[in-house]
């Protein structure tokens, strides 16, 4: 059954009350209780600062668990990425890592708690079905909305009408589709820009780079905020990398300092020694002292000699290791300049892509005589009937949506341009939703 705006309404109460019962029961505050829980499908990504080796990604399984070699196995299924990410932490801040140097020596380490991060990297994909160019699975994005999944798909399919023997082309899909195409035009460019700013760059996004807007202003808005996020995001985790890398060259810095003084006293040390010896050599052959007074001074220079060769032995290492993480540094910065600047050549030809098939579509809506849409005008004129298929506690729930409706992993999205939230010849029983049950779940 489909829900209708009041009834989905008191949908969205019940769900509310629902969730706000379970997190009294357990001790949650709302927002906990609200936040995005891992299914099936998901994919996790941890990692280790300073320890790139120990990082890995982790698909959620079918039985809801993840599995990581080094802390073994986890039931993440229905749990907040908050409670994942502590599991995780608490897991490998219990353990020894063995690592091995460059030297083949083995070494072992224990991780702080605040050097453990996990993150969801790829999301559930969603399904798009209906009346979009291209029908199927289709990548989540954090935050999406209908309207970008519909992007994602291609766009509207413009269906072709004729009259007589001339082709007469559809108004409605056919402005979805500029409007599609827009939108995904726009996120390139914004997102070249937002790599241009992690280059270096100071300016501001230029409004006047993409074709004036076929959707309400605060569209454009919302895809620079979001981008902004990201960059914040990304500049955030480089300076923690960073960061981490300076405390290491910072205290390769003062172990060498000690051992270097250490090897200055040790040397003076031989020095003493050696004369102390060189003296009950020359006593022995006066007959002054006895032979074993000077084995015991021959023994010191060795021992002497011996504990200075040992602590060089320890300096160079700790040269080595601070030149190791002063590599790393330089290496970390190029290596995300180089990543930035291979991002911004794909988004640049995709950007191209793109203003060839907004073009295109603006040419068919000159040939056909139909205005291209302006802000409020074509939410208002190019809305086609969308409904969201959902699993909703364990249970589906189809419902009707808008352009601005975000969308949630695993959500089936079907697009009708027909009269009906619905396309013909879609069967509510073969997705696996009992008519008679939501109809009186929604009473």
């Amino acid at each position: 059954m489909v829900l209708r705006p009041r009834q989905r309404t008191f949908f969205k109460l019940f769900g509310l009350a629902a969730r706000t019962a379970v997190a009294m029961a357990l001790g949650l505050s709302w927002s906990e209780a609200s936040e995005y829980r891992l299914h099936a499908g998901d994919v996790i990504e941890v990692s280790l600062a300073g320890l790139p080796q120990f990082g890995q990604r982790a698909p959620v399984q079918l039985d809801g668990s993840i599995t990581i070699p080094t802390i073994g196995t986890l039931d993440v299924e229905g749990v907040t990425l908050a409670n994942v990410r502590e599991l995780i932490q608490a897991a490998y801040t219990s353990r020894l890592l063995t690592l091995y140097a460059s030297d083949g020596r083995e070494l072992t380490r224990t991780v702080e708690r605040e050097d453990v991060s996990a993150a969801i990297v790829q999301y559930a994909p969603i399904w798009v079905s209906g009346d979009v160019v291209q029908t199927g699975e289709h990548r989540f994005q954090p935050r999406m909305t209908v309207r970008q999944a519909i992007a994602s798909a291609g766009g509207l399919r413009p269906p072709i009408m004729t009259t007589g023997t001339l082709p007469q082309y559809d108004p409605i899909p056919l402005q979805s589709d500029y409007i599609a195409s827009w939108l995904t035009l726009a996120g390139h460019a914004v997102r070249a820009w937002r790599f241009r700013t992690e280059l270096g760059e100071t300016a501001e996004f230029d409004k006047t780079s993409i074709p004036a807007a076929p959707v309400p202003e605060d569209a454009l808005t919302r895809i620079l905020a979001t981008e902004k996020q990201i960059r914040e995001l990304r500049q955030v985790d480089f300076d923690r990398e960073r960061a981490f890398l300076d405390r290491s060259a910072a205290l390769a810095e003062e172990q060498i300092k000690s051992l270097s003084q250490r090897v200055e006293l040790e040397t003076q040390g031989e020095r003493e020694d050696t004369q102390v010896y060189e003296t009950a050599k020359e006593l022995l052959r006066q007959g002054k002292l006895t032979n074993l007074r000077v084995v015991d001074a021959r023994r010191s220079v060795l021992f002497s000699s011996t504990r200075r060769l040992q602590t060089e032995s320890e300096l160079m290492q700790m040269r080595r290791r601070l030149d190791e993480a002063r590599r790393s540094l330089e290496k970390l910065e190029d290596q995300r300049r180089l990543g930035i600047h291979e991002e911004l050549r794909s988004i640049d030809l995709k950007l191209a892509d793109e203003h060839a098939r907004l073009k295109s579509l603006r040419a068919k809506l000159d040939l056909a005589g139909i205005a291209v849409p302006r802000g409020q005008e074509a939410s208002q004129e190019a809305s086609p009937a969308v409904t969201i298929f959902r699993r909703i506690e364990m249970k589906p729930v189809a419902f009707e949506a808008g352009y601005d409706e975000e969308v949630e992993p695993g959500d089936i999205v079907e697009v009708a341009l027909r009269q009906g939230s619905l396309s013909t010849g879609t069967d509510i029983g073969a997705l696996g939703i009992d008519r008679p049950q939501y109809a009186q779940s929604a009473k």
